[in-house]
Order: C-alpha cells, then structure tokens, then sequence
C-alpha cells in the first residue's frame, strides 16, 4: 500500500497534465457535438452535408494530432534538459509541418471536389449542396491542425490549464455563437457552420502561439 501510494503521489505531475487535457477534450467534443445539432436544424439533406463534410476535417485532423503528440515529447524532452532553443525548434517545427500537411490536403480537396466528396456519395443534390461550403471545410483543416499542435507544445512545456482555458473560450464563447451567427442569421448553411470553425480555430492558433512564444523564451 505504500509503494502504492507513493507511485500515485510521484505521479501528480502527470495526472495534472490529463486532468487538463481531458477537459479540453471534452469541451471540443461536446462543442462539436452542438454542430451537429445545427446541421440537424437545416433538414435532413443538409444534415448529410454537414455529416460528410466533417469526415474530411476529422480524417486529416488525425494526421495533424499525429505531429501534435510527437512535438508535445520533442517539447517536454527539451523543456527536461533546460534546453529553451530546443523546445523553440520542436515547436515550431511541429507547426510547420503540420500546416504543410493540413495544406496539401486542403488543396488536395479544393482540387478535385467532386472527386472527394463522391467517395462517400454518389447523390448529385447532396454533392452540390456540399460544394459552397468546402473552401471553409479547407480552411478548418489548416488552421485546427496547427491550433492541436500549438496546443500540444505548451502541454509539453508543462503548461496545464491555460490551453483549456483557451479551448473552452475558442469552442463555446466564439465558434459556437458564429456558427449559429453565420448559419441562421445569415443565412450562410451549412458553410456557416464552418466559418464559425473557421473564426475559433484562428483564434486558438493565435493566441496559443503566442502562449507558447512566451512559455519557450
């Protein structure tokens, strides 16, 4: 009981970072989860739209968590061994590539967006509704990407709760209230939804970038 106890004490460090990461997780989820709820009130057609559309932010959303987790140790390692220019690099890098993921991938859909969306189907309704409203999709997948990385960064660099404070701050007090602004007042569709996206995401990789400037000097 006391080896016991003391592995659970020694490791409040890392609790702490969970505790943190677990809740900014769970105010993105449950944010989006609303989305859906506003796709939901344009009908069962742009429901569908909204569906697919998302597919394509949360696939190459992966990729982009991929490079975050991977800076998040490159960061935490420097940050170990006191090695500030070290934790800058892996930061920063970690940002540059994943905007030249998420880039490609953007324009990988804004190239060919027939070709895209037809891989989930073959509905020439539900195709040209979802066509408006891919530039935004692309543009979400940029900027997502590179806040999950910015986010990662100043989570290895031991920072806990100031990225939750700005998720809870991006998801609910600004993408929630311009997605509904953008989608019902005026009257934008489904591309509302996701120049609502669009807005918070800009906002998290930029004030989380300049966290991590900070945090790194």
């Amino acid at each position: 009981l006391e080896k016991e106890f003391s592995l659970w004490k020694g490791a409040k460090e890392q609790r702490s970072i969970g505790y943190g990461a677990g809740a900014s997780f769970g105010l993105e989820a449950s944010a989006f989860s609303v989305l859906v709820l506003f796709a939901g009130l344009l009908g069962e057609a742009m429901l569908a739209v909204y569906g697919i559309l998302f597919q394509f932010i949360a696939l190459f959303f992966m990729g982009a968590l991929g490079v975050a987790v991977a800076t998040q140790i490159r960061v935490g390692n420097a940050w170990g061994r006191d090695d500030h220019h070290g934790m800058k690099y892996a930061g920063w890098t970690g940002l540059a590539l994943s905007l030249v993921f998420t880039g490609s991938a953007a324009v990988l859909l804004l190239s060919v967006p027939e070709s895209m969306l037809r891989i989930f189907t073959i509905d020439p309704k539900i195709i040209n509704a979802a066509l408006p409203a891919l530039f935004w999709v692309a543009l979400s997948l940029v900027f997502d990407g590179g806040q999950v990385v910015v986010n990662h960064a100043c989570r290895g660099r031991g920072d806990v709760w100031v990225p939750t404070i700005c998720h809870f701050g991006s998801y609910w007090l600004l993408m929630l209230p311009a997605s509904a602004y953008f989608t019902f007042k005026m009257e934008y569709g489904v591309s509302g939804i996701f120049m609502g996206v669009v807005v918070s995401a800009i906002f998290s990789v930029a004030v989380l970038s300049l966290r991590f400037a900070r945090l790194s000097r």
